[in-house]
């Protein structure tokens, strides 16, 4: 069995903790590349963090039909107001990135496939981008683990 001291511990923490400020901030700038290459789409749910998490539920209710919300569900879920989630429900839908699904005289509301594939596509970056820091993550998680 591999053991470590606590400085080793530590190294690798900070290790760790660097590499993943590392991906975030590519995955941060990827985000800003959408934004300021026109993409409408991207620049809408990046815009505030309600309308960021309100989008992932949109998606995943147009993924997956058992995760189909209503506003009032997505409000409850997200800890949003309900106006809010209304409201950017409401935009989308204009939009072309959300559509309403009437489910027995209940509103509810999912993702369309514009919106669907542009988050398929930045889950595909968010995953290239973490395989370039793995290197770090694992090291540092298999030797913690053995701390």
């Amino acid at each position: 069995m591999v053991t470590i001291n606590q400085q080793e511990q530590e190294n690798l923490f900070h290790r760790y903790v660097l590499s993943n400020i590392k991906l975030e901030q590519e995955l941060y700038l990827r985000r800003m590349d959408k934004v300021n290459d026109g993409n409408k789409l991207s620049a809408y749910f990046q815009s505030t963090p309600t309308k960021n998490i309100v989008g992932k539920y949109l998606v995943a209710g147009a993924m997956d039909v058992n995760l189909l919300y209503t506003c009032t569900q997505i409000a409850t879920l997200s800890a949003c107001s309900k106006t809010a989630v209304c409201k950017i429900a409401n935009d989308c839908i204009e939009a072309g990135w959300a559509e309403e699904v009437m489910i027995q005289n209940v509103r509810h509301v999912r993702a369309t496939d514009v919106h669907v594939q542009a988050y398929q596509d930045y889950t595909i970056a968010v995953m290239e981008a973490r395989n370039r820091y793995v290197t770090d993550y694992c090291a540092a998680q298999k030797l913690l683990a053995m701390a």
